[in-house]
């Protein structure tokens, strides 16, 4: 009972931000050229500026730069929110098989129970084992570390194409 309660709770916050969603955003101001994920730079209907990163249409794929985003834990704000509306809107149909291309090396945070770097490639490509030196421990098969607990950090590096 309890947990659907929270369920509830949480598809409540996230139905209210989309519902917001349609006056969030006054402007695009900066984007990636023709494909809908990469980086935007918007104008909300306040005037302020913010850093919406798009890469998918799901919950915590996306990050904004709001102080909602920040602190609500749902994965989405009412910026990212009217963004996918937008881009729904631009790309029609074809929105639904777009995938982000990753151009250059990034750093996600992802909120849980562990805290680890991960790598696509070797720990000296992305500097990551001279970042973390000292208290870690290698996870075998895999360029991870093992840090301490709370979050989880993972580092890829992609290609300019």
């Amino acid at each position: 009972m309890i947990v659907e309660e929270q369920i509830s709770i949480v598809e409540e916050q996230i139905s209210a931000r989309q519902q917001r969603a349609r006056k969030a955003i006054q402007k695009i101001l900066t984007g990636p050229v023709g494909q809908a994920y990469g980086d935007y730079v918007v104008k909300s209907a306040s005037a302020r500026k913010y850093r919406v990163a798009m890469r998918g249409p799901s919950l915590f794929e996306n990050f904004c730069s709001c102080a909602d985003f920040a602190m609500n834990t749902l994965g989405t704000c009412k910026h990212i929110e009217a963004l996918l509306l937008c881009l729904h809107r631009r790309f029609g149909r074809s929105f639904d098989r777009q995938q982000y291309q990753r151009t250059r090396a990034s750093l996600s945070l992802h909120y849980g129970d562990m805290f680890g770097a991960a790598t696509q490639y070797t720990n000296r490509v992305l500097g990551i084992e001279a970042l973390f030196k000292g208290n870690r421990q290698k996870r075998a098969g895999s360029n991870a570390f093992s840090i301490g607990s709370g979050s989880s950090i993972s580092a890829s590096a992609g290609h300019q194409g």
